[in-house]
């Protein structure tokens, strides 16, 4: 038997708890065996996740890091963003026997909404298709679809913010994000978040290091005192939740860009 590849996805979410668990050393041991019989004896191991991964390969075992070639794969560029709505919507041209096309507006507000993020990407790719009516999928498609009941966000929040979001034990943190969220993905100073919320220095401290070593929010590594929210989408979700009667598409009276990104 020639070599084996083995991909793992979502590797972030593994718990390392785990390999104290009976079930998962009879699945190890498994693998060993079977690969042994098969007479494999070159096997390529490839785990995806989130930065995460990597601290809990470490608690897994000190030396697990080194097994690895770390790779950072960066977001899609804009033009790589284009390119994947060209092989989607040519796969349903195929499938449902007619052509959907989208303007030069929604695609660019698609690739803006995703930031480059695939699973992202996805989503508000989907839930814009779905909003089309006329095979044509425009701003006003995009729109529709993200703040509707059952839509992008809501989807994004259930799949992804959510866990996030409700991760902290107290409601002070989550003050601090709510917070963080009025910056959008920008950097907010610790300063700012302790007079903007109203919390005790010590409390914003202790919300700040709880979140993130929870992975939860960003420090920036060059700026003592600097933080912000991982993604600008997840500070939109978190602004729709707290506003969800200014985030309605049909509120005529603002922008695409408006309702998008400044709810």
């Amino acid at each position: 038997m020639a070599g084996l590849p083995l991909e793992i996805l979502g590797a972030h979410s593994l718990d390392a708890r785990s390999r104290d668990r009976s079930p998962d050393r009879t699945r190890r041991i498994y693998l060993t065996e079977e690969l042994s019989r098969k007479q494999c004896d070159k096997l390529c191991i490839g785990l995806a996740g989130l930065p995460g991964m990597l601290a809990r390969l470490r608690d897994s075992h000190e030396s697990s890091p080194r097994l690895f070639k770390s790779l950072v794969l960066q977001p899609l560029e804009p033009d790589e963003c284009k390119r994947v709505f060209q092989f989607a919507l040519k796969e349903s041209k195929e499938k449902n026997g007619f052509e959907t096309s989208i303007t030069p507006e929604a695609r660019n507000l698609l690739a803006e909404l995703s930031e480059g993020y695939p699973h992202f990407l996805q989503e508000f790719a989907y839930c814009a298709f779905e909003a089309d009516s006329d095979n044509v999928i425009d701003v006003t498609d995009v729109n529709n679809s993200l703040y509707s009941e059952n839509g992008a966000f809501d989807q994004l929040g259930r799949k992804y913010f959510d866990q996030f979001y409700t991760a902290p034990d107290s409601d002070d943190y989550r003050t601090v994000l709510d917070k963080m969220a009025d910056h959008s993905d920008n950097w907010v100073s610790r300063a700012d978040l302790i007079k903007e919320s109203g919390l005790k220095g010590g409390t914003v401290d202790n919300a700040l290091r709880a979140l993130k070593n929870k992975n939860i929010i960003v420090q920036n590594e060059m700026t003592s005192g600097l933080y912000k929210l991982p993604t600008k989408s997840f500070g939109v979700w978190i602004k729709a939740r707290a506003y969800p009667a200014g985030l309605e598409s049909g509120d005529s009276q603002r922008s695409a860009d408006e309702r998008v990104w400044r709810p």
